[in-house]
């Protein structure tokens, strides 16, 4: 028979690191797959993740956009045909380097990007940029009737894309996570459940097996978030989180099985 639940919600956060007695709650009195407590884990790390990566698009935006935003020229496109107002073939240069990132040349002059160290090239009818070093993409402007372009949309358009980027990216990334963290779990579970049989007379249920599971990830997930937070990285560290989490799997099997009574959980 069920006891009530010892410990709460957020206990394992620390308690995961060394508490038999722990383990052996979430196992015997813990209610379902322990699923809410992954996603609560899952969330930290792509958190973290886009925070940093948001801080560094800030920065970006703030120092090096403004130089690249300042040489863009007024650009009209009406009819298909693209016209500038400046002198041609027009440059725009990466502003650390010097390098050319991007050519504006409706004369002809220019008609590919091969041999520049340009990423885009726009023509009097058509747009090109490399979407890799082996691709070139190109964009007709026969269908475009009346369009222009010139900094302060293009810093209209970095403002937006500054504004969407850190939920998308939380998004995407909290998700693939969550379904890889998932099948890692079912995965440990089996393990656990393996550890479990050697004990035939402590038998554990699958659901008590995948609580156990998600526990004893918990540790390898908050040294994961120091490391990531701190931009520190260490070698062979997921072999060293494999090596972590099965021995807390063990533990947690162990903490179970030295535990009475000695009744199927």
């Amino acid at each position: 028979m069920k006891t009530l639940k010892k410990y709460s919600f957020f206990h394992p956060l620390a308690l995961s690191f060394y508490s038999r007695d722990l383990y052996d709650d979430v196992a015997r009195n813990g209610k379902g797959v322990g699923f809410l407590y992954l996603a609560m884990l899952v969330v930290v790390g792509p958190l973290i993740l886009t925070i940093r990566t948001s801080l560094i698009f800030s920065e970006l935006a703030r120092t090096q956009a403004p130089k690249i935003l300042n040489q863009i020229p007024d650009i009209v496109i009406t009819r298909g045909e693209a016209s500038l107002s400046v002198p041609m073939p027009y440059l725009i240069k990466d502003p650390d380097s010097g390098k050319t990132i991007a050519i504006l040349d409706t004369t002809g002059q220019t008609t590919t990007l091969e041999g520049t160290s340009a990423l885009v090239l726009m023509t009097k009818s058509r747009l090109l940029y490399k979407k890799s070093a082996s691709e070139t993409r190109i964009h007709s402007f026969e269908n475009v009737r009346s369009f222009t372009f010139g900094k302060e949309r293009a810093a209209h358009w970095l403002d937006v894309t500054m504004a969407w980027v850190a939920p998308v990216l939380f998004v995407a990334i909290g998700f693939v996570s969550l379904v890889y963290r998932c099948l890692q779990t079912l995965l440990y579970a089996a393990i656990a459940a393996l550890f479990a049989s050697r004990r035939p007379d402590r038998p554990l249920s699958f659901a008590a097996c995948l609580r156990i599971a998600t526990v004893a990830l918990t540790p390898a997930f908050l040294l994961n978030a120091v490391l990531s937070a701190t931009g520190r990285s260490i070698p062979f560290w997921n072999f060293i989180c494999l090596a972590i989490s099965l021995g807390y799997l063990y533990f947690g099997v162990k903490s179970v099985a030295a535990a009475q009574p000695e009744t199927a959980i």
